[in-house]
């Protein structure tokens, strides 16, 4: 139901000053507006479906978009994945060089120390092995025994 203000409101748009005019009931304003703007409204509906279809077409190719994104994503991945692998395989092709070449030179270091300490023996051994028989014979001597010398 309508408050007093409600109706004196509507009143008063036809009380305006002037003649007086006969009595009216007042129109209902919404009713009116849209009465006036449902042929322009009616007008626009193609270019609303237009507009529908544009939203559309455009939500298909985000997502289709997407989709091509998100695939390019997985084989950039995939192709990274493989070039670190690959990269890493270099690596360690290199470092296996560099060990077999490190071993290499610890061998040859190795065989070159052996090889002195061979020459220093040799050198030396005649001398110890005199100085060895000199010692048992002085030894046997000592203890009164004749060494045997055959």
């Amino acid at each position: 139901m309508s408050t007093v203000a409600e109706i004196l409101h509507r009143i008063r748009r036809f009380g305006v000053p002037g003649a007086p005019q006969a009595a009216a009931v007042p129109t209902d304003p919404v009713a009116q507006a849209e009465a006036e703007l449902a042929p322009v409204f009616s007008q626009l509906e193609p270019y609303e479906r237009q507009a529908r279809a544009l939203v559309e077409d455009a939500a298909r190719l985000a997502d289709l978009t997407r989709d091509d994104a998100q695939e390019e994503v997985r084989r950039l991945k995939a192709e990274t994945n493989d070039r670190a692998g690959a990269a890493r395989a270099e690596a360690s092709a290199a470092r296996l060089v560099e060990v077999d070449r490190e071993v290499g030179q610890v061998l040859a270091d190795g065989r070159r120390e052996a090889e002195r300490i061979t020459m220093m023996m040799a050198e030396r051994l005649p001398l110890l092995t005199e100085q060895v028989v000199q010692r048992a014979l002085s030894m046997a001597t000592r203890a009164g025994e004749e060494p045997d010398r055959a």
